[in-house]
């Protein structure tokens, strides 16, 4: 129902993440429908989201990563 409303996202100080970003979120349920952002280039990234779902359990196994053959790993090193 109705207009998204669209919040406007940016970062307090510079880096290598997005430039600005928008969230739209929906009026009535408040899940988040759509995401916009912008890089460091200019180039444009827009993503909708539709058949959401809240509050249902998700398997485990879903979200169980296995390393393709050939691939190596790189860790980032542990913050102090």
């Amino acid at each position: 129902g109705g207009q998204p409303h669209r919040l406007f996202l940016a970062p307090r100080k510079g880096g290598r993440g997005p430039r600005r970003m928008w969230l739209e979120v929906d009026p009535e349920t408040f899940h988040i429908v759509g995401l916009e952002f912008f890089d460091s280039m200019g180039n444009g990234t827009r993503i909708h989201f539709r058949n959401i779902k809240a509050g249902i359990k998700l398997s485990p196994e879903m979200f169980q990563f296995e390393v393709p053959s050939g691939v190596d790993v790189v860790r980032a090193p542990e913050r102090r």
